[in-house]
């Protein structure tokens, strides 16, 4: 299986995305955004929002110059795509009715997406094609998928400027967890797409707010199903090679993905 990075440029790799992120944030993208908010006098929604939008620029600039490596977009047609998609749109529906609409529409993109991009996309793929370099085995798949989501909660602790050391801690326990869920969907469907869209909803429906039996219902309803997602894939995963790394080598082959 050619193409495939040896530990040190995953090291090398990893580090060097990890650190262009934090430093063009830091000094670019963070002075910027606050310079506008009180130019512009936006709101603290808007001025989040803005700074996750220009954050998504920076993860597709970064992994465009710098790892150069496909990002599967793209659902596949198949029967657990359309039942998940449709699932999810349901859980959705109820919390439309909900005061805070715009403010909870703005937090489900500001973690869906960008989130999504970087923590399974970029974060994800890098320790995929190191760990599943010679041949798949579920063990492999699940220290690939640990590794980036362990990787993605330490990052929150940058949240400590501002945040309580409680609450950090429980954002990166929090984002670990979830975490594991989104990384199911992405690596059985090779979707990234349908994890950014069960990214969204999750934070959508905790924004959203609205106070009926139905509503709390499908609140639970939906963090159950996540965890049984994990248990059922990562069973499955155990006899069944997933999509995307089945996509992952189509694609090194193809020389589309890592330069090593």
């Amino acid at each position: 299986m050619p193409n495939y990075p040896n530990k040190r440029n995953l090291i090398i790799l990893t580090t060097t995305f990890i650190l262009g992120v934090l430093l063009l944030e830091q000094f670019i993208i963070f002075p910027l955004i606050n310079e506008a908010y009180f130019i512009l006098h936006l709101s603290q929604i808007m001025s989040n929002f803005i700074f996750k939008t220009a954050e998504l620029l920076l993860f597709i600039s970064l992994n465009y110059f710098l790892t150069k490596q496909k990002v599967f977009l793209m659902p596949s047609k198949s029967w657990l795509t359309v039942f998940l998609f449709i699932f999810i749109s349901i859980v959705c529906i109820p919390f439309f009715s909900t005061p805070h609409l715009e403010n909870a529409i703005l937090t489900g993109l500001m973690g869906g997406i960008p989130e999504e991009y970087f923590s399974r996309g970029v974060l994800l793929s890098f320790f995929l094609t190191y760990f599943v370099r010679n041949n798949y085995s579920r063990t492999a798949l699940i220290k690939a998928i640990f590794s980036s989501n362990f990787i993605f909660a330490l990052m929150h602790l940058t949240n400590l400027s501002h945040e309580s050391v409680s609450y950090v801690i429980l954002q990166c326990i929090l984002s670990f967890v979830s975490g594991l869920s989104y990384s199911a969907i992405y690596v059985q469907t090779g979707s990234l797409y349908l994890s950014m869209f069960m990214h969204f909803t999750k934070d959508f429906i905790l924004t959203a707010d609205v106070s009926s039996q139905l509503t709390n219902i499908l609140h639970s309803s939906f963090a159950m199903f996540q965890l049984l997602l994990v248990v059922i894939t990562f069973i499955y995963w155990n006899k069944h090679e997933p999509r995307l790394i089945r996509l992952i080598r189509y694609s090194s082959n193809e020389k589309q993905t890592y330069l090593t």
